[in-house]
């Protein structure tokens, strides 16, 4: 490799691009080590438009294609890398150079990107419903149908307060209660199970339990206390994944738009799809989310970030802005835009109250200087 620091001129600069997965070993290897790989390919594949366009070939083409499979990518992998040999830093410069005239964006000049709406229309409490049992008399529905807005505390125990099963009937009313952005919620169900929501989730769960099976079914996030009963599995079904368990502890989070996920702190549970055809066992320190072929994955996770949550506390280890600043909007209830496209994969440990204000938070994610967040007149979160 020319290390004179000789200016390249177009063809040189493209055959160099061009051959860069087919190069140096050493400068792949390199590579490799600094996780730069897609980056590279990504050159590659802009290179191979620009000479498309001065070979007259349909370039508009090539560059569709090329961003259609970077929108593919689950995340962005934008980094600020650098390479040591000479001749690469030469090559990267002249490529910015190139880059500019043909109208590419790269980084920070990207187009805003909305990654959380809020909803000018949440509730400010908790609200409970209560719909009398299927196959009854109308005028039993009539009469059973309810609907209560919960204020605080935060708290309805059927375990101990038998007048809330109403006289537990032999047919179990259901009821479905919904947390609103920015509280949680504790409920303890007639077997004494203890069930923490968070923000801006919704648990459908009978008065009390009747039959084989302990069921209910969540939306958006809760973690589980499961009382034990041997002879009665209690499931947690969600849209997408259903946990059977005996009697143990484990979070579950099924936000619309996001994976559903099942982290497991103690003893053991068994996950599945909603039809049952892929079924696995995880333990603790383990979480399975449903891939898009129908598998089950599983993976190590530090469980901190699953338990701090229903003590009043952000947690996060090693995860990436992206999924930080959509907890963010949720709880606060405002909207998250990223005009820095490399800021969402940016991956942080971070920690705040959740009693404090929103600009508490702001400030703790501006005093690590990677990026810069800023509360607008809008009401909108920015990331730039």
């Amino acid at each position: 490799m020319d290390n004179d620091n000789k200016p390249m001129n177009d063809d040189e600069l493209l055959d160099l691009l061009e051959r860069l997965p087919e190069g140096d070993a050493a400068l792949w290897k390199q590579a490799g080590q600094q996780g730069c790989l897609e980056d590279l390919q990504d050159l590659r594949l802009l290179a191979a438009a620009s000479r498309a366009e001065r070979e007259g070939l349909d370039v508009e083409e090539r560059l569709a294609a090329f961003h259609a499979a970077r929108r593919r990518k689950k995340k962005l992998r934008m980094r600020r890398w650098t390479l040591a040999l000479t001749g690469v830093a030469a090559a990267l410069a002249a490529f910015l150079l190139w880059a500019v005239p043909y109208g590419i964006s790269l980084g920070r000049h990207s187009e805003p990107v909305v990654v959380f709406l809020s909803d000018s229309t949440a509730a400010r409490d908790a609200v409970l419903k209560t719909e009398a049992p299927p196959n009854v008399a109308d005028t039993y529905v009539k009469q059973r149908k309810k609907r209560w807005t919960m204020s605080a505390p935060n708290e309805i125990d059927y375990h101990t307060r038998q007048d809330m099963v109403a006289n537990v009937r032999d047919l179990p009313e259901k009821h479905s209660l919904t947390v609103p952005r920015g509280q949680t919620f504790k409920i303890i169900l007639s077997d004494g199970t203890e069930v923490y929501m968070n923000t801006d989730s919704r648990l459908v769960y009978p008065d009390h339990f009747t039959g084989a099976e302990r069921s209910v079914f969540l939306e958006g996030e809760a973690y589980f206390k499961v009382a034990r009963d041997e002879h009665h599995p209690f499931i947690v079904r969600t849209r997408s994944l259903q946990t059977r368990v005996l009697g143990t502890e484990f979070n579950v989070s099924s936000y619309p738009g996001s994976e559903v996920q099942v982290t497991l702190i103690e003893g053991s549970v068994e996950v599945s799809d909603a039809d049952r055809q892929a079924t696995t066992r995880i333990v603790p320190g383990e979480q399975a989310s449903l891939l898009a072929d129908g598998d089950i994955a599983v993976q190590k996770v530090d469980v901190s970030s699953y338990v701090h949550w229903k003590e009043g506390y952000f947690y996060y280890d090693n995860v990436p802005l992206l999924d930080i600043m959509k907890d963010l909007g949720r709880w606060y209830n405002v909207s998250v835009v990223f005009c820095n496209a490399e800021a969402m994969d940016c991956r942080l440990h971070y920690v705040a109250d959740r009693r404090q204000d929103l600009q508490h938070a702001i400030t703790l994610l501006n005093r690590m200087q990677k990026f810069k967040v800023t509360l607008k007149d809008d009401h909108r979160l920015y990331v730039e």
